[in-house]
Formats: structure tokens, C-alpha cells, sequence
């Protein structure tokens, strides 16, 4: 049976009677799924289009969202929608994308010993690409964070220094970790909090 990894870290199975999209039993995200054509004339095609992706480029933000760009342009950063971050585009991810685009014209002829995958997935980081992305964390970590104002103390009541901090209104979702400076949510495989800048190292 065919699965897909959730951005969360979580494997599921795809059911043979599943829609387009799946939703996580750990987070609740919906993951979209990419069929592959069955055995066929064109699965020599099917292999060079899964190698190669649908035209885009993908890769992760530190903040743990999956991120992709048009393979066609060759941009050399993208912009992260939840946090802002520019996160430069991993030098594997072109390669893996150059390697299904050389591939196409071999597959095609030779369609016997191609196999049905089960759909492009996330161009891993090599020690180059981790590097990178450790100084743009670098950077960011360096940026003063913006001082936080204070909570206003409610009318009428007086303020003791034995009352209980005010409840933050961050509303929490299940599979999500705590940033322990600020306390906003952060995705599982976050590396970097989103809002203020503290390392978040990931728990074994």
C-alpha cells in the first residue's frame, strides 16, 4: 500500500479508495495526493514526471512548512508564508529536479524497468544545504526581538504578585510544540520558533 509522509513527521497509508486529499490523524493537516498513472505505454513518462515533479521545486523553511518554487525560473530563495522567511533553495533540490528532466528521454525508450513510485517527495539536505540554512538561523537569531507589552490588569481588581499570569489567547493544535521564550506554537519539525527567533531543537 502506498504512503505519504504528513509535514508533521507522521507516515500514513493510502487507502486504494482514498480522495484527492488525506487528513492526519496526528495534526488534522490535509495532505493532497498526487496518483500515478497505472502500467501502461506511458509509464516510461509517469517515471520522468515523478522524478522531475510537477514543475516545482520543494523544500523545507525552518519553521517547518513546506515551501515550493517554479523549477522553470530557478529562483535562488523562497518566501516562507506562515513566518516571512526567505529560505534559500537547497542546490539538491535542482539536482534531484536536473536529474528527472535527464532521465525522461532514457525512460521513454526504455519503459520495461520503470516502476510506478509513489510521488515526488521533499529533496533531502546535504551538509551544504544544512550549512546555509544554519546561517540564515544565524542571522535571524541576531535580530533583537521585539519587547513584548505588557499585559493591562483587569478594572477593579488589584494586582498581586501571587495572581496567576494572564492566559495567552495562542490557540494550540494537536502534533504542535511550544517555543519556550515566547510561547507560540511551533511545528513539529521546526527547527527555529517563526515569531521571535529561539533555536528549537528537535526532541528525540
Amino acid at each position: 500500500m502506498a504512503r505519504v509522509k504528513c509535514r508533521c513527521g507522521e507516515v500514513l497509508e493510502i487507502p486504494a479508495d482514498a480522495s484527492d486529499r488525506l487528513k492526519c490523524d496526528r495534526c488534522g493537516a490535509k495532505i493532497r495526493i498526487r496518483r500515478s498513472p497505472g502500467p501502461g505505454p506511458a509509464a516510461g513518462d509517469a517515471a520522468g514526471d515523478a522524478a522531475s515533479g510537477d514543475g516545482y521545486i520543494r523544500f523545507a523553511c525552518p519553521c517547518g512548512r513546506r515551501l515550493k518554487v517554479r523549477a522553470q525560473d530557478r529562483p535562488e530563495a523562497g518566501k516562507c508564508p506562515d513566518c516571512g522567511r526567505i529560505v534559500p533553495v537547497p542546490e539538491s533540490a535542482y539536482a534531484a529536479a536536473g536529474a528527472g528532466e535527464a532521465s525522461r528521454p532514457s525512460s521513454r525508450g526504455g519503459g520495461a524497468g520503470a516502476s510506478s513510485p509513489e510521488g515526488p517527495r521533499t529533496a533531502d539536505m546535504d551538509a551544504h544545504d544544512l550549512e546555509q540554512l544554519e546561517e540564515w538561523a544565524r542571522r535571524f537569531r541576531e535580530r533583537p526581538a521585539a519587547p513584548r507589552p505588557a499585559a493591562a490588569a483587569a478594572p477593579g481588581l488589584p494586582s498581586s504578585p501571587l495572581s496567576p499570569p494572564p492566559i495567552s489567547g495562542v490557540k494550540m493544535e494537536a502534533g504542535l510544540r511550544v517555543c519556550s521564550r515566547c510561547g507560540k506554537p511551533l511545528h513539529m519539525s521546526a527547527t527555529v520558533c517563526r515569531s521571535c527567533g529561539e533555536p528549537a531543537p528537535r526532541r528525540s
